[in-house]
């Protein structure tokens, strides 16, 4: 009796750290190819895969070399496929909400066009469109998004994220929405920090020119927390959200081109924590959807690279861990005793 109690309690650890824990959403094994086309599914509309180096930081170069991510583990080699790669977080925000901060599983899915063949690396909204990203994590109690935009308009709001939950992992009964709001503008004066989502290519300085660009686009540091009102069928689980976020790379470029020529400045990624604490215990995460209301002729142009979420055991599992444990050392005492 003590061996089939002492496995039970030791089924039940499994069963909750399996179920608890940093969760990389994506493709393969809690994600280690990204949120892959395959993953994603029929649920990217208009979304469609770019790369970072022309599409993000708008061919940015420093000394003539395209700027490019540091990532923690793996690498992509923008001209072929790339290798499966993490990027971790262990900014100041990241580290209240977790003591190693946050890990992403870069999007690794081949290679991006056809002369250069650049590698694929994050989704860009070409219109306006919904992204929804398949989830069915049970007891979600925060989620990280690593996402900026390409021409965001300053203090906007082009991106709104809905977190669907629901009883199982796969049918949703009620939302959360979340309209994120853009970084300021800091040329015009306004260096206070604002909004949730930056624009990546940060230019300060003009080469030789007086680009447009650097007054109208959203290029000022994002809030490090704000609290933001919520909506949709679980806004009264929730009335508010508290959203952190960090700056997980900064750097230096000296000639871009596109909207975004003749300047200089830093091109940079900067990620989104959503902290839901246990408002939504017992019931899954089936699925985010990430929508930029920006529509065509690119306002906006959100870019998702990566998301994270993670999960609590229940406390009934907590209670079960408890009482087994309890079990087991009640049959030793009785198994001495006697």
């Amino acid at each position: 009796m003590q061996r089939v109690t002492v496995l039970t309690v030791f089924a039940l650890i499994g069963t909750s750290i399996a179920s608890a824990g940093q969760i990389q959403i994506g493709g393969g094994t809690n994600g280690a190819n990204g949120l892959t086309s395959a993953y994603i599914g029929a649920g990217a509309g208009s979304w469609v895969e770019q790369n970072y180096a022309v599409r993000l930081f708008q061919s940015a170069t420093s000394s003539s070399t395209p700027v490019a991510p540091t990532y923690s583990t793996g690498s992509y080699a923008e001209n072929t496929s790339p290798s499966a790669a993490t990027i971790n977080d262990t900014g100041t925000e990241a580290l209240t909400d977790s003591a190693t901060g946050v890990t992403f599983n870069m999007l690794s899915d081949g290679t991006y066009g056809t002369s250069t063949q650049y590698s694929r690396n994050f989704w860009e909204a070409t219109n306006t469109s919904t992204l929804t990203i398949p989830v069915g994590v049970l007891d979600v109690s925060d989620v990280w998004t690593l996402m900026n935009n390409l021409w965001g308009t300053p203090n906007a709001n082009n991106t709104t994220v809905t977190f669907n939950f629901g009883g199982s992992a796969t049918v949703a009964s009620e939302s959360l929405i979340v309209a994120l709001i853009n970084s300021g503008d800091t040329t015009g004066g306004g260096a206070t920090p604002s909004g949730q989502v930056a624009t990546s290519v940060q230019c300060t300085t003009t080469v030789g020119g007086s680009p447009a660009a650097c007054n109208t686009f959203a290029i000022g540091p994002t809030a490090a927390s704000s609290s933001i009102t919520t909506s949709g069928t679980a806004a009264g689980s929730l009335s508010a959200v508290t959203v952190l976020t960090d700056t997980l790379m900064a750097g230096s470029y000296n000639a871009a081109v596109g909207n975004f020529s003749s300047s200089a400045g830093q091109v940079v990624m900067t990620d989104q924590g959503f902290q839901f604490g246990a408002a939504f215990n017992g019931l899954y995460l089936v699925s985010i959807q990430v929508a930029d209301s920006s529509g065509a002729g690119h306002t906006s142009e959100t870019a998702l690279s990566a998301i994270t979420v993670d999960s609590t055991p229940e406390p009934s599992t907590m209670w079960l861990l408890v009482t087994g444990f309890g079990a087991a050392g009640f049959a030793r005492f009785r198994r001495k005793k006697n």
